[in-house]
């Protein structure tokens, strides 16, 4: 019992408080401005044909990456034999600042 006691003194203390002073006003200036906010922030809806085309534009994009990098990888491999019969003989280095002439 004390303490619903304890709580009715604290809600009948409030009951003696005076009201604060409020600028009348105040409310009708926040409600203009949460909704001059709410007419401002409208988000652009995109057609779904846009959104699709710019999907199929990214799956188009990988695919095309990923057969350039098979090739590349495919062509590499080719030429690693090349590469290991020219560095055999010294016909890999054309540049004529490096070139060993004394052998």
């Amino acid at each position: 019992m004390s303490k619903e006691k304890w709580i009715d003194d604290i809600i009948q203390s409030g009951k003696d408080l005076s009201p604060l002073p409020v600028n009348p006003f105040l409310a009708t200036r926040v409600e203009a401005k949460l909704h001059a906010l709410s007419t401002e922030r409208t988000v652009p809806v995109i057609p779904v044909r846009w959104v699709f085309t710019a999907a199929l534009a990214m799956v188009i994009l990988l695919l095309v990456n990923v057969v350039l990098l098979r090739t590349t990888n495919l062509s590499a491999k080719k030429n690693a034999g090349i590469q290991q019969v020219m560095q055999e003989y010294g016909w890999g280095n054309n540049d004529i600042y490096t070139m060993n002439y004394s052998k």
